[in-house]
């Protein structure tokens, strides 16, 4: 356990804890002898075992059951007490019957032993009753809303303990997955507790009916949630591919002409700050920065003599080079993880006043991204090291881009730039320090953030 990464080590002395404090609530403050009625707590615990190998999967080898009914209708029926005993024994039966990975045990029986000794020292603490009048069927009602509510939360917990993912998102996962089989299980318990209390036990023939449909639709939501989890690790493997993808073709322009890799960076680094500038929200910020740090990855179709040596681009040349937003759009328009990012590549050389290329967009036809990266682009040309043409300092280089505002550059844009380079240093404005690999772990981060956001 030495070796295992803090965070899970964490994750499952957590879920231990949880366990160990449902049992002591059991034992101080449930009322109850489950060995006075240990037929019926082993008839139960068998019920709840085999409703334990008809669940969805939160996670690997990790369940929430969809057994519900059978955990809590024993508060009602028998006691708070033996209802706890009866979560233990079920759910280590269902272990034993599964044999899932032994590590997911403890996060099983913290998300079910504890929550159901919360929910009956609920029922206990509003006056436990009969099942069948209305103070007791309200006081279960109460237990059971305790637990549905108290399970996927400290599962949600323990989880995000574990991954690292934020609690709102990995809880939001795991009631997506099991909202249908909560509203089920709410009123499949009360209604198991009524029948018995009604019908008396002889009426377990009928709730074992009724017990058999649930488990039944169990497994389907079961089947369903599994087709989800594995759609879903199959788009985050094509994500991980794709962003390796990205980075092997930076790290190859930057082997090409580290100048350009650096005029990317730079680029990338403005582009969001301009973006932020301009009240764009935080995922529209993650989008223009991709896009800045992209925008350049069709000048693999450049002639070597410019994109290598870093020679004048000739007539020809400047033909190959206005080709280089398509190349890129080609390249990324497949990669749907990246959103509208290869929209923003094909455009960031078009004009307000339509003499840009390729498709010689007019003002707002060209996406707000595509004209917050041109001005990057252009400054960063004018006034970073290593480019083609006479280096510029940032006042002469605003100044070139005021002159040009409105015909060839987006006046909002250009004052936001103004505003961003106000109080920056030497080194901020002319990017001498920028480089692709700093950019790079920005830009893993915002893939990381879409990952662990997909639904």
């Amino acid at each position: 356990m030495a070796d295992l990464p803090r965070r899970i080590v964490f994750s499952r002395v957590l879920a231990l804890v949880s366990v160990l404090l449902g049992g002591v609530l059991a034992v101080v403050a449930l009322d109850g002898d489950p060995v006075a009625q240990l037929g019926w707590v082993l008839v139960a615990a068998v019920a709840v075992a085999i409703g334990e190998s008809f669940v969805p999967r939160m996670a690997p080898a990790v369940h929430l059951s969809t057994g519900s009914g059978l955990l809590l209708a024993p508060i009602a029926l028998l006691d708070a007490r033996s209802a706890v005993a009866i979560a233990l024994l079920g759910v280590v039966g269902g272990y034993v019957v599964e044999r899932y990975r032994a590590w997911a045990l403890p996060t099983n029986l913290a998300v079910t032993v504890l929550p159901i000794a919360l929910a009956g020292l609920t029922f206990e603490a509003l006056g436990a009753g009969p099942a069948d009048t209305g103070a007791g069927a309200a006081a279960f009602a109460a237990a059971c809303a305790v637990f549905v509510t108290s399970s996927p939360l400290l599962f949600g917990v323990i989880v995000s303990a574990e991954t690292g993912e934020r609690f709102r998102v990995q809880t939001a996962s795991v009631l997506q997955t099991a909202r249908l089989a909560v509203l089920i299980d709410f009123g499949f318990a009360i209604g198991l507790a009524y029948l018995i209390a009604q019908a008396g036990w002889a009426g377990g023939a009928i709730a074992a009916v009724a017990a058999g449909l649930q488990l039944h639709g169990g497994s389907l939501v079961a089947r369903a949630n599994d087709q989800r989890l594995r759609a879903e690790a199959l788009a985050r493997a094509k994500t991980a591919l794709s962003w390796g993808i990205i980075s092997a073709l930076l790290g190859t322009l930057d082997a090409r002409n580290p100048n350009l890799a650096r005029h990317s960076a730079a680029v990338a680094r403005l582009s969001r700050r301009i973006a932020a500038e301009l009240g764009l929200s935080e995922h529209d910020q993650d989008v223009v920065h991709t896009a800045g740090l992209l925008h350049d990855i069709g000048q693999f179709a450049s002639a070597d003599r410019v994109v290598v040596d870093g020679a004048s681009p000739s007539p020809e040349d400047w033909r190959g080079i206005r080709e280089h937003p398509r190349v890129g759009y080609e390249l990324l328009r497949e990669m749907t993880e990246f959103g509208p990012v290869g929209e923003i590549v094909l455009h960031h050389h078009e004009r307000v006043d339509g003499r840009g290329y390729p498709d010689r967009l007019v003002g707002d036809e060209i996406p707000l991204a595509s004209r917050i990266v041109h001005v990057a682009e252009a400054y960063d040309a004018m006034t970073g090291p290593g480019t083609y043409r006479t280096r510029r300092s940032s006042l002469e280089a605003l100044k070139e881009l005021r002159d040009h505002a409105g015909r060839q550059f987006d006046p909002a844009v250009v004052d936001a730039l103004h505003r961003v380079l106000r109080g920056t240093d030497h080194a901020f404005r002319h990017s001498d320090e920028a480089h692709y690999r700093d950019e790079l772990d920005v830009e893993r981060r915002i893939v990381d953030q879409r990952m662990a956001a997909r639904p």
